[in-house]
């Protein structure tokens, strides 16, 4: 009774190495509570499953042809539209997501960020 549920069964802190420890070792049950607000807490269990998932690759002419494509639109379709119909066409070819990568300027920048202040003494 109890070893086995020791086995299986981990009640501890999400912070903890032992947490960490049963996640490596793929214990099937994790619980912990968690304080909600001031004075409520709630329990969460975790549960180890297996789960389907669809693995694909894509070839690397395709992905050089969708760039290939942006490039035209952009330079010489003067297509200058931020928010381009063209990047949200064809879902099933995942283009929004490979247009992203692409290369500065035709793609988008890989790290942005909000104004920067820099103060100068002359």
């Amino acid at each position: 009774g109890l070893l086995e549920c020791e086995k299986e069964f981990l009640i501890g802190d999400e912070g903890s190495e032992e947490w960490k420890q049963a996640l490596k070792d793929e214990k099937p049950y994790l619980v912990t509570l968690r304080k909600e607000g001031t004075s409520a807490f709630s329990m969460y269990r975790l549960v180890l499953q297996d789960k389907k998932a669809h693995v694909f690759g894509m070839n690397a002419e395709v992905i050089r042809g969708i760039w290939a494509n942006l490039a035209f639109e952009l330079l010489y379709g003067t297509n200058d539209d931020d928010e381009r119909y063209s990047i949200q066409a064809q879902p099933y070819l995942l283009r929004n997501l490979i247009i992203q990568a692409a290369e500065t300027p035709l793609g988008y920048p890989v790290y942005t960020s909000g104004p920067v202040q820099i103060e100068c003494q002359l």
